[in-house]
This record gives structure tokens, sequence and C-alpha cells, in this order.
């Protein structure tokens, strides 16, 4: 749809509904459908460039970087695709289900389990580089990346920090509920919501408590943040933007 009106320019049939978010990447989008195909279309028109049948779990959108996709399938594989073509460059075993979106850095990819632990593979060629210490209760955060340390929450009640390297421990934070929002990283600080209904503002060096505030229910979505804004969505029904 038009950024500007909302008017619709085109839409995409996958034949059965999907719960994956689109990524676009390079004047293309990447999208999972619910047929079991993994579609690649123009960004303009949405003219199907490619579709592969990767069985692809539709839960979570692509991974683009590096001109590859990444994506899990439901037979429990992560896969890495040619994004210009959609060829499988490498596919490998993941013992159980992503339990949020994978992001990249430095040429590895990261990644939450349901197994309570986060996982590194090295985008190249899939080969497991390490694997966090496990989090108690789980994950359900998407993991955030910035010099050198991964971000995220965990059901354990803290904010993690580990280092990017090696999966180790750098710090925690310890909150008074499960932590299972998103965080994003701006200006050596990590902004992270809870299900305390609190939006933290840590020290993304030491993980000490900067700033806070409290919303009027828990912040389990993910926060972005935009020419030094941060917006969240609430369990209150309202939208929020702070500054």
């Amino acid at each position: 749809v038009s950024a500007e009106t909302g008017e619709l320019i085109w839409k995409l049939d996958y034949e059965y509904e999907t719960e994956s978010g689109p990524t676009v990447y390079r004047g293309r989008v990447f999208c999972a459908g619910g047929d079991g195909n993994l579609y690649c279309a123009d960004a303009k028109d949405g003219t199907v460039i490619w579709k592969v049948d990767y069985d692809p779990s539709y839960y979570f959108a692509p991974l683009l970087t590096d001109g590859r996709v990444v994506i899990e399938s439901d037979d429990r594989y992560l896969v890495c695709a040619n994004a210009a073509t959609g060829v499988v460059v490498w596919k490998v075993v993941i013992n159980n289900e992503l339990s949020a979106s994978p992001i990249s850095a430095g040429g590895k990819v990261f990644y939450a389990c349901e197994d309570n632990h986060i996982y590194c593979r090295s985008l190249e060629d899939g080969n497991l580089l390490w694997t966090s210490p496990e989090i108690q209760g789980g994950i359900e955060s998407a993991p955030a990346y910035s010099a050198g340390r991964i971000y995220f929450g965990g059901r354990d009640d803290h904010v993690h920090c580990i280092s990017a390297e090696t999966g180790e421990e750098l710090w925690r934070y310890h909150v008074d509920w499960d932590v299972d929002s998103s965080p994003c990283v701006a200006d050596e600080r990590v902004y992270i919501g809870a299900d305390d209904g609190i939006v933290y503002a840590l020290d993304a060096a030491t993980g000490k408590k900067l700033d806070k505030f409290k919303a009027g229910g828990k912040v389990n979505s993910p926060l972005i943040i935009v020419n030094g804004r941060v917006y969240f969505s609430c369990s209150d029904k309202y939208f929020y933007c702070l500054r």
C-alpha cells in the first residue's frame, strides 16, 4: 500500500494464510506463504520473481543479509538461500523450533530456540560457532546486535547481554517479570519493555539502569527507535512514542 495515502497498490495471493511478516531487500519483497513456498516478488508491482518450496515456517519474517535469505523450515531445518535466485546455499538441522526472528551481523546468524538457548552460526556455511548458556524459562525476545554484543530478554525476569564472539554472558539486569519484548539499541543505550509494564533504558556496556517509563500494561511488542524516538505498543491498547 502507499505509505502516503494507504491506497492499495498490489497484493499477492499465497493461496493459504500466513502469519509471517514480509522483508524488503534490494527492491524485492520476501515472505513465507502458508502454501509451503518462500516468495520473492518485485516490490514495485508484486510480480513473483521466484518461489521455492522450502516448507518455511510462517511465523517469522525471512532474514535478508549479504545477498542471502535465511529462514526456518517447518521440518526443523535452518535454510540459507541465494536471495537473487532462491537456490539453497546451505541447510542445517536445528534441534528445536525458533522462538523469535533471527538476526545477522558480522557474517554470523543469531537466533533463539525453544530449548532456551541463543545460537550463532556462520552465514557462509551454516557451521555452529557457539551456543549460549541456558536461559531458565525460555526466550521469546528477538535478539539485537550492537558493538560486538547481543541483547535479548528472558522469561527468567532478566535482560541479557552476551558476547557476539563467544556467547559468554557479559551482564544481566533483573526486572520484576518476564521480558518478551525485543530490544533496540542506540547511542549506547538498550531500550526494552517487560511484562511489569516498564520500558527500561540500560547502559549498553554495563547494564546499569539509566531511565525507565511506566506504561499502562504489559510491553511485549518489539521496540523501534527512529530519529531519537522510541515506539512500541502495549497491552493497554495504546501505541506509545517516547523521547
